[in-house]
């Protein structure tokens, strides 16, 4: 690290995740060359899956997996994706606790992610979130959420950041809705036409069956 801290200019990503290792002491690996236009001799490579998730369900439900689930530095609530200052985050999933008359504290267990970001959302039966992981989107994690909260939906995205590869779909789908699977190649057009992951026709399903979901979510409040 002393290389690393001795360097005057550095790209946006490795001046966001020394930040972070400042924060938490979080554990970062190196390569030994300059990558985009960055002049740090040892770009520092962490996290290079970037992950967005929205989850639709009863507001109560949101909240409690908001309160019992997310555990980041910053609870700032954006407006929209910015870029690399986002913070440290855990993303734990609770066991359920004792029945007895004296119960045990929740144990959880789950991982922790980089570059958390919240978002605000025009209803209150959706929240997203983003955030960067180390080499794929956390199937494991996200099955265990879905598992321990059968009421919410998770719509979840990821791309590689050297569009390697990049996954769709969702853990306790909607009816009609496709399971999670990463490994998809990247659209040669991807950049260029609105990031787009599916065809036209099943993107526009897609939009479809969350408009589906919503309405129905929202007639549920009243």
């Amino acid at each position: 690290m002393s290389e690393i801290g001795a360097q005057s200019s550095h790209c946006a990503k490795c001046n966001y995740r020394r930040r972070q290792v400042e924060q938490v002491g979080y554990a970062y690996t190196q390569r030994e060359s300059p990558v985009d236009n960055c002049s740090t001799v040892e770009h520092i490579l962490m996290s290079d899956v970037w992950n967005n998730v929205t989850i639709y369900g009863p507001q109560i439900e949101i909240e409690r997996f908001r309160s019992q689930c997310l555990n980041p530095m910053e609870t700032v609530i954006r407006d929209g994706q910015s870029g690399w200052d986002g913070c440290w985050c855990s993303i734990d999933v609770p066991t359920s606790a004792s029945t007895s008359a004296e119960p045990e504290p929740v144990r959880r267990h789950g991982q922790e992610v980089l570059n958390f970001q919240q978002f605000s959302q025009d209803s209150p039966v959706e929240f997203s979130f983003s955030f960067d992981t180390d080499g794929e989107f956390p199937t494991h994690l996200f099955e265990d959420l879905a598992d321990h909260f059968p009421l919410l939906a998770f719509d979840c995205h990821c791309i590689e950041e050297g569009d390697a590869f990049l996954g769709y779909g969702w853990y306790n789908a909607p009816p009609g809705g496709e399971e999670f699977s990463q490994g998809f190649s990247v659209p040669p057009d991807y950049w260029t036409t609105g990031c787009a992951k599916r065809s036209p026709e099943a993107e526009s399903d897609h939009d479809a069956r969350i408009d589906r979901l919503v309405r129905k979510l929202v007639a549920e409040l009243h």
